[in-house]
């Protein structure tokens, strides 16, 4: 952030989760409505007396008479539609239009600090990565301050020359030498997250100013470290024999291959020949079960790019349509079939009545009193349910006892247990088309979920109690 903060624009500071410059503090104070500032999630999950808080620190003392604050283009984050502003005169509270750009009136105050907290806002659920529904945080796509009714600062510059000199850049560490290297590029270009070249600062052989520095290097293997410091990471690096042409070249940049089959299980993707070794890189995380081969057959090696992607080499020559294939998912689907055929046997022998009579002992003791179990039955499935939940136990309960007076508590019993155990296997096997993680999303808080599984509970109670 302090590297592209732009003299004489105000700078925001807070808490965020997200660590890229598009959803931090700074954010608000970018100039740019796409990106947003969020708060962090535990700053209304525990608030304990706090809230969402961002800070604006101005270039100088500064009359502030307004502030302008514009939510963000999309749901996320959530609208705020009440705030306090601070300008060290003490909070003013102020209501906030959710629909559009909102100009806040404040009693003017001279001051290089402005303490903006988010009060309240429009709900938002969302999934978290677990599948759980969970409210989501407010934040601001941009918080402008006013004086005399005009932004303070200049106009955001993207521009710019950025340049991170010798003393601040990566550090290359090669065959015992360190050498110091400088990037400079827009601030644009900085923010988008392209890779930059950097550059050498100095070397011991002198060259002509269109080739970059050398450095020498004694024969033999040698080792390689970069440090890229805080504002950086490495991407890539690569060495070259003397001359080199000054001008970073662009045949690395990544290339879109088109693909003629895109299933979970099979994908195929058509390359065209290259003279030199190349990767195919999927963006999905790295799995030992996938395999790529060649239209002749041939493996590809596997490789793991940026410590997660799954990626293969590509030998140079190699064309046509390289197939890939989680080789492992027919077994896991045949263990999911042989599972369930073992069920029919199982089911065989649980209705096959047995040769001799068996005494099975003592019967459980049901509840003693059936009007007081069904009114605690009632009392927590409208506590857990609500209105379905009463509907579920007065129907189940009201089945039962006509049933029961009519065919008599043997085949009642056997109705219940039937009930409760199929029910409860139907909440699974719906449970099953969406588990946590699912590409699709989680569906345990689904209506049909939630309602097969309450009435395998109920049905379950009704069986245990004492049938009059």
């Amino acid at each position: 952030e302090a590297l592209l903060a732009q003299p004489g624009r105000p700078l925001a500071s807070g808490a965020s989760d997200v660590a890229d410059l598009d959803g931090s503090a700074f954010a608000a104070t970018d100039g740019d409505p796409r990106t947003s500032w969020t708060a962090p999630e535990k700053s209304i999950t525990d608030r304990a007396g706090t809230d969402p808080t961002l800070t604006i620190q101005l270039p100088a003392p500064t009359l502030v008479d307004g502030l302008e604050l514009s939510p963000s283009l999309g749901a996320l984050p959530a609208h705020p539609t009440r705030v306090a502003v601070n300008l060290g005169n003490g909070p003013m509270v102020r209501d906030v239009d959710t629909d559009g750009s909102t100009t806040l009136a404040l009693a003017p105050y001279v001051t290089d600090r402005i303490v903006l907290s988010i009060v309240d806002w429009d709900g938002v659920l969302d999934r978290n990565s677990l599948g759980f529904i969970q409210s989501q945080p407010p934040g601001f796509a941009e918080v402008t301050p006013l004086s005399a009714g005009e932004p303070i600062g200049p106009p955001y510059d993207g521009d710019r020359q950025i340049t991170v000199d010798c003393f601040d850049g990566p550090l290359v560490s090669i065959a015992g030498q360190t050498v110091r290297t400088s990037v400079t590029a827009t601030a644009d270009q900085f923010r988008s997250g392209a890779a930059l070249p950097a550059s050498v600062c100095d070397a011991d052989i002198p060259v002509n100013e269109k080739f970059v520095n050398p450095v020498s290097l004694p024969e033999g293997r040698q080792d390689i470290v970069v440090e890229p410091g805080a504002s950086f990471f490495v991407d890539g690096l690569r060495l070259r024999t003397m001359p080199i042409p000054a001008l970073w070249p662009d045949t690395s940049a990544p290339q879109a291959a088109r693909t003629t089959a895109w299933s979970p299980d099979h994908r195929e993707v058509t390359l065209t020949s290259s003279t030199s070794d190349r990767l195919l890189v999927i963006p999905e995380s790295n799995n030992s079960g996938w395999r790529a081969t060649t239209p002749g057959g041939t493996e590809l090696t596997p490789v793991v790019v940026d410590g997660w992607q799954q990626a293969w080499i590509v030998p140079a020559g190699a064309s046509g349509t390289v197939s890939l294939d989680f080789t492992t998912d027919r077994w896991y689907r045949l263990g999911i079939f042989g599972g369930l055929l073992l069920l029919i046997p199982l089911l065989i022998f649980a209705l096959r009545r047995p040769r001799g009579v068996v005494d099975p002992g003592p019967a459980p003791r049901p509840w003693r009193s059936t009007p007081v179990a069904f009114a605690a039955l009632l009392g927590a499935a409208i506590v857990l349910a609500g209105v379905v939940g009463a509907i579920s136990v007065l129907v189940l309960g009201v089945g039962s006892a006509l049933l029961n007076r009519r065919y008599g508590s043997e085949l009642t019993s056997r109705v219940s247990v039937c009930a409760a155990g199929g029910f409860a296997l139907l909440g699974a096997a719906l449970l099953s088309l969406g588990p946590w993680r699912s590409a699709d999303g989680y569906v345990g808080g689904s209506y049909a979920v939630q309602l097969a599984s309450l009435i395998g509970i109920v049905a379950l109670a009704v069986s245990a109690m004492r049938k009059p």
